[in-house]
This record gives structure tokens, sequence and C-alpha cells, in this order.
């Protein structure tokens, strides 16, 4: 992953302070299952954090206007439910092994950038 290009946005030391705690409760659990729903509302809330810094940020620089930003806000609000709604349908269907695999893939995706 190392050689390939990357997209990196910054979120607020809570989000990724419990995206760490969660991969760790995630490969400690002996039945991660048990954390399904935490595990997709952190994957909700991480992609609309991305959401918000890849497109609703740039959109509020431009200045573009109450109403461009309104529309922009409510685009996202809306996008960000059916994300949220299609994220907890599949993680309701993981098992263990699926879920330590979430777990890989958070702690590589959750990283503090050398300044």
């Amino acid at each position: 992953m190392a050689d390939r290009p990357h997209l990196i946005t910054e979120i607020d030391a809570e989000l990724a302070a419990a995206a760490r705690d969660l991969v760790r409760r995630l490969r400690a659990a002996p039945r991660p299952r048990d954390l399904r729903a935490e595990t997709a509302e952190l994957v909700v809330r991480l992609t609309v954090a991305g959401m918000e810094s890849f497109f609703l940020r740039p959109v509020e620089r431009l200045g573009l206007g109450f109403v461009a930003l309104s529309t922009v806000r409510l685009g996202l609000k809306t996008s960000s439910q059916g994300v949220g709604l299609v994220v907890r349908r599949i993680f309701d269907g993981m098992d263990d092994e699926k879920l330590r695999g979430v777990a890989d893939t958070l702690a590589a995706t959750v990283v503090d950038l050398e300044e």
C-alpha cells in the first residue's frame, strides 16, 4: 500500500482515539460480532468526516453563498443517511473473521502523519 497514491484527511482527536480503541477491542474480543453495531457506527462517522473534508470544506472555502452551501449540506446529510443504512446492513451480516479484517483496515487507515 505504501507505494500507491493516497487521499488523506485530518480527523479530530476524539474520532481517531475511538477508532484506535475499537481496533484494540475488536482484536482482543473473543466474539468481535458483539461489536458489530459499534463498528458500523464508527465507519459511518469516519465516512462522514471524509465527505465533509473532501467536499463540504472546499465548498465552504469557495464562498458560494447560503443557498449553494445549504444545498451541499442537505445533499451530504442525505448521502450520509444512505451510507449509514448500507453500512449497518453489511455489518449486521459480518462474522468474527470479517470484523477482525475491519480492525486491520481501520488500523491501516487511521494513522498519525509525521510532521
